[in-house]
């Protein structure tokens, strides 16, 4: 006959594992009235009643609740929660309420951010190295389009390597690798674009951007790339950001960062180089089609991007900006715009894990593991992937590190 551990849990850390996992009460009562899980006897009631008056439950119990908050299950026999960092300023203005409930999926994703900056400076630590960010901190009083010009140049970005780039992905990596380069973590992961398109985080080192993959899936990679420098230009303000609107949003970091990274996808001086002067107000609902088309190609930016910066020059008007945008959503949502692949393909763990973490994050862990200063379990585990793995991801990073 099986033996019943009981242990008892403080209330105010069982609150915490649920909290910070993104779960409401609702969602634990549901998730134990499944018919497999009802042996436990948790609805709301109890559920709550847990959360407020430490008691002693089974060991079993423990288990299945370190699954559903995705806890290490040591950390449910805490005295008292640990010590919560903030998330990011909340800048959302798009279909979206400030400080609303962030979705499980989401609260993980930030939970694998602050993992990252804590192994990141534990193995910096370890190996007698400095972490160093290449840029210093700049204002909202700095002129974003210099600004934009000037981190172009520091990035060994000019329009003819631009244009020679294949495709939006290739200038999405192009960028990631260097911004990586000049000391900020840039990490990919899927959660839903309801709650946010990218995060960044500067209130602790290494700084950290976050793009959501399902950011652009089905128009194409450059959503991804506006993502990932307007949440640049927040690391360079020094200002940790949830963001989803980077067109519309009436704040003022928001503008900023939207006019930066515009100014940087498609420099004025690029653009006048390509687009005539003589086609301001010129430009009609009969060729801007052709128009956007052909600087799709060498921008590699979205058309609503390129229709933005047309707006801001003074190519096009408010009235037709509105009227294009619109045309453009209607005949995106009755099927007349293709939506893109919805295939994705299968990748390696290997693979997955690169994309995932980046070169930056990936090439120190590695690294650590080489010289023996973690094992190959440990490495494994801060790369998500198993074990068995890491000899793939070692040959995968060699080529492209």
């Amino acid at each position: 006959m099986a033996v019943t551990i009981n242990i008892k849990i403080e209330a105010k850390v069982l609150k915490w594992a649920r909290e910070s996992s993104g779960l409401t009460i609702d969602d634990v009562a549901c998730h134990f009235g499944q018919a497999s899980l009802k042996r436990y006897k948790i609805n709301k009631d109890a559920a709550l009643l847990m959360e407020t008056h430490s008691q002693e439950i089974s060991f079993q119990l423990i288990k299945e609740l370190a699954k559903l908050y995705k806890r290490p299950i040591p950390s449910f026999f805490l005295k008292k929660p640990p010590h919560a960092l903030p998330l990011p300023k909340d800048f959302r203005t798009l279909s979206s309420e400030v400080n609303y409930q962030l979705s499980k999926e989401t609260m993980l994703m930030i939970r694998r951010v602050r993992r990252v900056q804590e192994v990141t400076r534990e193995l910096y630590d370890d190996m007698g190295m400095e972490y160093k960010f290449e840029f210093k901190k700049y204002s909202m009083a700095d002129d974003p389009n210099k600004l934009a010009n000037f981190i172009r140049e520091k990035l060994d970005l000019n329009f003819e390597k631009q244009k020679s780039l294949k495709d939006q992905s290739m200038l999405f990596e192009y960028l990631r690798t260097a911004i990586e380069n000049a000391g900020a973590i840039v990490l990919k992961g899927s959660f839903p674009l309801d709650d946010a398109r990218a995060f960044s985080f500067v209130d602790k080192k290494p700084y950290v951007i976050v793009v959501n993959n399902k950011d652009g899936n089905e128009t194409g990679f450059a959503p991804k790339l506006f993502s990932l420098m307007h949440e640049f230009a927040h690391i360079l303000l020094r200002e940790s950001a949830i963001c989803n609107d980077f067109l519309y949003s009436h704040i003022k970091i928001e503008k900023f960062c939207n006019q930066f990274a515009g100014e940087f996808l498609m420099p004025t001086d690029s653009l006048l180089e390509v687009l005539p002067i003589r086609l301001k107000s010129n430009i009609s609902a009969d060729n801007i089609d052709a128009i956007v088309k052909d600087l799709k190609s060498k921008f590699k930016v979205s058309q609503q991007v390129i229709l933005r910066r047309l707006l801001v020059l003074g190519y096009v008007g408010q009235h037709f900006y509105e009227t294009i945008s619109k045309k453009w959503k209607d005949d995106y949502d009755d099927g007349i715009i293709s939506r893109g692949k919805t295939f994705v393909p299968i990748i390696s763990q290997d693979q997955k894990a690169l994309n995932n973490y980046g070169k930056l994050f990936t090439r120190l862990v590695l690294e650590a593991q080489y010289t023996n200063h973690i094992t190959t379990s440990s490495a494994a585990e801060y790369l998500g992937i198993k074990a068995k793995h890491m000899p793939n991801l070692y040959n995968l990073a060699l080529k492209s590190l």
